[in-house]
């Protein structure tokens, strides 16, 4: 097995349980991961720069990373609130179009009891 595919098979297993306030615990890991297979391939020899190096840069990566799935999560967030947005609106104007026809019942209605009282009224005289 090569040592970026230990580095790989090593990763992988942190990649899934990564949260936004685990980054800088997990990318310390990654590197000394990275750190362990590099330096366990034959002919290969590490130093403290070396590691610090690849540290940073899967740090960077990790970071890249927690920030693209927090828009992803927030985009996502974002489409169910507008669905939520646009059923909320499609129920108001249902519940319009009820009231409307409501009101003009109430309005026919009050036309015919005017009508009645009028009738009633002009019988007293």
């Amino acid at each position: 097995m090569s040592s970026q595919t230990r580095c790989v098979v090593l990763l992988l297993p942190l990649v899934r349980r990564v949260r936004t306030g685990q980054i800088a615990r997990l990318v310390f890991q990654a590197a000394c991961c990275c750190a362990v297979a590099l330096s366990s391939a034959e002919g290969f020899k590490m130093d403290t720069t070396t590691i610090a190096s690849i540290a940073s840069i899967v740090g960077v990566l990790g970071i890249g990373f927690s920030y693209m799935r927090d828009r992803l999560k927030g985009a996502e967030e974002l489409g169910q609130l507008k669905q939520q947005i646009k059923t909320l609106e499609s129920q108001v104007s249902h519940y319009n179009g009820r009231f409307e026809t409501t009101s003009n019942k109430m309005d026919k209605v009050l036309q015919k009891l005017h009508k009645i009282e009028a009738w009633i009224h002009n019988l007293e005289k």
